[in-house]
């Protein structure tokens, strides 16, 4: 169990949000549902009613592990620029400054500098890392200048994951925000252990959907195996009003994005992040594209997808996820599928990449 200490001003904001919480609360869902049916149903043309509902993301991710965090960050800049989605927050549940400094680096470069960030700063100790490009902000070039420009000045003054999570569902309207977590779920299950923080994300998110879980064989993901107790203490407070969408391993390990397939996607640009991490790695298994799968199902929705029927997740203390079917479940999990739907879905992510 962990213990957080919160400033005056925190505990402060914790204790009202908990006490409105406990008053009306069923008026105050009526209410907001209302006003949602009522500004659907004012449209008056589809591009004001697609704005009712573009999705406010917040991305949770591990990244600077594997390089699939970095195409699913990517995949989100694109929707972003489509106008499909917003996101409102990113989460860096890796602990490390040079962390969090690597998604500034890519803020900054794919035009999206004012993002704010959060970074986890008491989660897992030293996990597996494949792919190391931590150091990406302080990469030179021939000449010696830095390689890319970043935003932020000093790293130290970010807020915890969690209080990030906080201070964003506070302001949003209610289910309105969308979570896509491909890491570790460090933040959230500080967010959901702090005060008031389980009716916070009921009241505000619509729906969760993480890469992690294995309901094809028994054993744990990477993601859930790394700190199977933030797992578990996650699936236990979790709202059952709110759907959480699993994106297991088995779904994207065949469906492999190549360094040579990246390089020629992204071979009209000469200097870009991506195709710079990829160019002082080599290939290995982190190139499978299991986190891109979660942001096109959050921003394009189930259309991609075979899916289970609903049902409830349970997690042991080694982090493996057990399914159980029912109608009033609030899981679903995506299936694999088959050598044409991978092709398929690569290509899409290629798509995404391209700038």
């Amino acid at each position: 169990m962990n213990v957080f200490i919160k400033s005056d001003e925190q505990s402060s904001n914790s204790f009202e949000y908990s006490a409105m919480a406990r008053r009306g609360r069923m008026k105050s869902k009526l209410l907001a549902l209302a006003l949602c049916l009522a500004l659907l149903c004012s449209c008056d043309d589809a591009d004001t009613c697609k704005a009712v509902e573009l999705p406010k993301i917040i991305f949770d991710t591990d990244i600077v592990g594997s390089t699939d965090d970095l195409v699913a960050l990517c995949a989100l800049y694109k929707y972003m620029d489509e106008g499909k989605c917003d996101v409102i927050g990113i989460i860096v549940d890796r602990e490390g400054e040079k962390n969090a400094a690597c998604v500034d680096v890519f803020n900054t470069y794919y035009g999206h500098p004012d993002i704010p960030i959060g970074l986890v700063k008491n989660g897992i100790n030293n996990p597996v890392v494949w792919n190391d490009y931590s150091g990406i902000a302080q990469w030179k070039d021939s000449a010696g200048n830095c390689l890319f420009h970043h935003t932020i000045k000093d790293y130290s003054t970010l807020p915890d994951g969690w209080e990030l999570y906080r201070t964003q569902l506070l302001s949003a309207p209610y289910k309105s925000v969308t979570i896509v977590s491909v890491g570790f779920v460090t933040a959230l299950s500080q967010l959901l252990e702090s005060e008031g923080g389980q009716q916070l994300v009921a009241d505000k998110v619509r729906a969760l959907y993480i890469m992690g879980g294995n309901f094809a064989v028994s054993s744990p993901d990477y993601n859930f195996a790394q700190g199977p107790e933030f797992v578990q203490n996650f699936i236990m407070r979790w709202p059952e009003n709110t759907p959480i969408y699993f994106s297991p391993t088995e779904v994207g390990n065949d469906i492999y994005y190549s360094k040579q397939q990246l390089l020629d996607d992204l071979s009209d640009i000469e200097v870009n992040p991506l195709k710079e991490i990829y160019l002082r790695n080599g290939e290995d298994k982190a190139l499978r594209m299991w986190d891109p799968l979660t942001v096109i199902h959050a921003v394009e929705g189930d259309e991609w997808f075979l899916l289970s029927e609903w049902g409830n997740v349970t997690i042991d203390s080694e982090g493996n996820t057990t399914f159980t079917a029912s109608p009033n479940g609030n899981c679903r999990y995506q299936k694999p599928g088959d050598a044409s739907w991978n092709s398929a879905t690569l290509n899409k992510i290629r798509n995404l990449i391209k700038q």
